[in-house]
This record gives structure tokens, sequence and C-alpha cells, in this order.
């Protein structure tokens, strides 16, 4: 029974990824079923009765949920309420002094918008700036770290984001010092205490779940200010609720950056990204900016992608990117599979080129390689080259990253298996979150139909920053537009909502 009660765990604690607090009955049946077909209903059911019993589940009607993920989402929902109640900070900053003492040293002046959100981000406990790709988020950030600190606040700044890419981007952009949120986290449990800064920042916001929102909000000061920095219209994140658009449907204070700085005012990509968000199909293409090419199979798709991507590599090198929805899944016009065709290609085998094998993937000098944990070496995320491969008994892979100027990382072989790097010729979408490139290439198979949704192809093409080049189905283009990602059980919405309703403490 300890066996199956595992089992049934691990199936909810996955589906828990795709956004959902509360799992159906039936549905617990389906996938561990599906999963492991020799359980049966009856094992599965009492398995449930259970977990329940011993705390780790809880039991609301028909419906199941992990205990811990109820507690965060019903204590964050009672501190957001708290907190909208009582928005006003502590002490009163003079933002407009601030921000002109900060725009004179610049040399430039901000858009209203972006005046705007530093002000009420400066005037509130808590609030959240939000706008699409290129629409100075990474300015207003910059601009609200100078203003804080020539307001003469000197309880100090902390900035954060989810991942250790979109943390190292937040350093650079703002050039002050930014971790994970996870790492913030650990090291406050490790010393016991609270968040000192008067000024959190945490970027890449609609990648927090909701028991990440609960973690930060327990070790977060009544005198802190709070910015939340995000864009609602990318992926959500890879866990439980859909945090950032339901904390602004919830009533805080929503600071909407619309002019765009990053492409022309009228370029294609700008234009089309407005009619995705719209769910309108119409998209409009040239061959300059925003490319369709129509294929008639999967296969044709997969091949002519392919060719582009080497085609435009060859000329722009590194800034060019294939993103697909589907990755170690593998199958046609995966990440896997474009890997491995692009490496046979770009990098292929040589007697006197060195390689090795790692967990099934030939792996040689010169690939281009994405690490997928964090450690004290690089981040979940971080690109760079195979540049050695030293070693006879014992064998050390060198990698430099991109973020670095020079030097490199030397991995110990063993350190490697398990699923740190993987080949980045191709990356999911997924995993180019939060990154820009020039150039990108998204190949469209129809076998990929369930993976694609509003949220994805907005993604997907607002990584480029000049040309995207879609190979394949019109159909499922047209149709990933107009999909909406499945909706979120999850309460915290509601939540938030009812205790606003309830009479102030």
């Amino acid at each position: 029974m300890k066996d199956i009660s595992k089992k049934v765990l691990a199936v909810i604690d996955d589906h828990e990824k795709n956004g959902d607090v509360y799992h159906d009955r039936t549905d617990i049946i389906a996938r561990v079923q599906g999963s492991y077909p020799e359980i049966t209903e009856d094992e599965i059911n009492m398995t449930l009765i259970h977990l329940s019993q011993d705390g780790y589940l809880i039991r609301i009607d028909d419906d199941y949920c992990v205990t811990e993920t109820h507690y965060a989402e019903d204590q964050a929902a009672r501190q957001i309420a708290e907190i909208i109640r009582h928005n006003e900070p502590p002490t009163v900053l003079d933002a407009a002094s601030a921000l002109a003492a900060v725009e004179a040293e610049l040399g430039f002046r901000l858009s209203s918008g972006q005046h705007e959100a530093i002000r009420g981000a400066l005037g509130h406990r808590m609030s959240i700036i939000t706008g699409g790709p290129g629409t100075g988020k990474t300015t207003v950030l910059k601009v609200l770290c100078d203003a804080f600190v020539a307001s003469g606040d000197t309880g100090g700044i902390c900035l954060m984001a989810p991942t250790g890419k979109a943390a190292r981007r937040l350093s650079e952009q703002t050039r002050r010092p930014a971790a994970t949120v996870h790492s913030i986290l650990q090291r406050l449990d490790r010393e016991d205490s609270y968040l000192a800064s008067s000024l959190v920042v945490v970027d890449e916001a609609s990648m927090l779940s909701i028991t990440l929102l609960y973690d930060l909000l327990k070790v977060i000061s009544s005198g802190a200010r709070l910015v939340l920095v995000g864009d609602p219209d990318q992926l959500p994140a890879v866990g439980p609720g859909r945090v950032l658009a339901d904390l602004m449907a919830s009533g805080l204070p929503t600071y909407r950056l619309q002019s765009n700085f990053r492409q022309s005012c009228h370029s294609l990509i700008c234009e089309d990204l407005k009619l995705i968000k719209e769910r309108t199909p119409a998209l409009r293409f040239n061959s300059d900016e925003i490319l369709l090419l129509e294929t008639m199979s999967s296969q044709d798709t997969e091949y002519l992608a392919l060719s582009i991507y080497l085609a435009l590599r060859a000329e722009h090198g590194n800034q060019v990117q294939m993103l697909t929805p589907v990755g170690p899944a593998g199958g046609v016009c995966s990440a896997r599979q474009f890997n491995c065709l692009a490496q046979d290609h770009i990098n292929p085998h040589a007697p006197d080129k060195l390689e090795v094998v790692i967990d099934g993937t030939t792996y040689r000098l010169g690939d281009r390689v994405i690490q997928l944990q964090n450690n004290s070496f690089a981040r979940n995320g971080d690109i760079g080259t195979i540049v050695g491969i030293v070693g006879d008994s014992s064998i050390t892979i060198q990698i430099r990253f991109d973020f670095m100027e020079d030097g490199v990382i030397c991995y110990p072989l063993r350190e490697l298996e398990g699923g740190l790097i993987q080949l980045a010729y191709a990356l999911t979408i997924h995993k180019a979150q939060g990154s820009e490139y020039d150039y990108v290439v998204i190949p469209l198979a129809n076998e990929h139909v369930f993976s694609w949704s509003n949220n994805m192809i907005y993604t997907a093409i607002s990584r480029a920053k000049k040309r995207v080049v879609l190979v394949g189905s019109r159909w499922l283009l047209e149709h990933a537009i107009q999909t909406s990602l499945p909706p979120c059980r999850s309460e915290f919405a509601e939540k938030i909502r009812r205790y606003l309703a309830e009479p102030a403490a």
C-alpha cells in the first residue's frame, strides 16, 4: 500500500504542474491507471482515503488537493486581502523628486506610463507592473531601483526572479545583485530570519506558483514595498495556480505598460502580437519580420524548419533559435528530434573530434548546451558551448556559458549524468521564456495540436527581436491563437474576494 501511495501522490504532484490545485477523484483514477494499469480502482480509492486520513491530502466533496498547497492558497489569499485593505506603505517617499533626479542623471525622460508605474510602485505596499515584450519593463525596473535610492530610503533593495536565468538577466538590466526566489527563501530558512529589504522586486512573476508566492509573503516585512513584474499573456508557472492573472484581477494596483520600445511601432511582430492577445487569427506576414511557410506534412515541416534554421544560423550564429512546444518526449518536430538533426549538420561526428555519451545523448566538442538545474556555477536555463572534453579514466567536460567573458566551468562526467544538461540547438518554448533572440524559427506540426495555446504561440513569437519564421500548418497557427489554456482548478481569486468581503479584523 505504501508503494501505491507514493505512485498516487506522484501522479497528483505531476498534475499540479499544469496549474490545478484541486483534482477530481475520477481524474485521479484515470491518470493513475494511465501510468500504472496494474493498480485497480478500488486500490486507488482506498489509497485516497488513507492519504486523507494521514494528512497528505484534503478531501472537499469529490475533489482532493495536496494539504500544503491548499493551505498555501488559503493563507496567501488572506494576506493579499489584508494588503489590499491596507496598501499604504508606512513611510511616504517623494517619488516625483526622486524620479526627476534620476531622469536628469540618465539624460532622458520616461513615458507617462513608465512614470505612473514607478510612482505607483513606490506608493503602495504591493503593486503589479505588467506589459508585453518591448514595452519598457527593463527601463522601469532600473529607474525604480535608482529612484528608491534617490528618495533617501536606506532599507535596501532585494531583486529576485523564479528562475536562475531570469535572475541573471534582472541583475544585468538593473546593474544590481539579483537571485532566485528559491535561493533567497532557502537562505532565510537556514538563518531563521525575515527579508530585511524595504523594496522587493520579483521579475517574471507570471512564473510564480501559489506555493512560491505564499512562501515569499511569509518572509516580507509589513514595511516593505513588494513589486511584481510580468506578462500574464506569457506561459504561467509550472506549478499550482495562475498567480499573476488572479492577483491582477484581485484589486491590487496594476500598471500596464503599452508603448513598444523594442520594435518599431509599426513592426509586424508588434502588430501581430496585439492580434494574438485579442485572439484574432488574421495575422499579417512579410518576408522581413514575420513569415509563414505552409507545408503539406509534418515531415515536410521538420525538414523545411531545419533547413531555414541552418541557413539563418550560418549567417547569424547563436542569435538564431528553434522553438517548439514539445521537448524530451521526442517525435516529429520536437526539441529532442531537432537537436539530433541539427547536431548532425552543425557538429557531426568525425574521427578526430572528441565526444562523450551522457544519459544516452552524444555530446561533442563545440556543441551548444543548456543547463537544466541551478548549482553554484550556473543556473537553470543558462546556455553555453562545450569547449573541452579532457581526461581518460576520469572525464571532465568544460563549458563556457554565454554569460562568461572568459574562463570555463569544469564538470566531472558523473555530475552531468541524471539530466544536468541538454543540447540547445532547439529549445522548448517553456525553456526560452525570459530570453530574447534576433531570429526565431517555429515549427507548426499537427501532432502538437494539444500542446499549443494562445499563451504558447504568444510566448514563442515574442521571443524574437528581428524576425520570426513560422513553418507548417496555417490551421494549427489559427487554432493556437484561438485556444485558451485549460481552466486552472484553483480558488485563489475567489478566496481573495471572499476574504475582502468579510469585515476587517
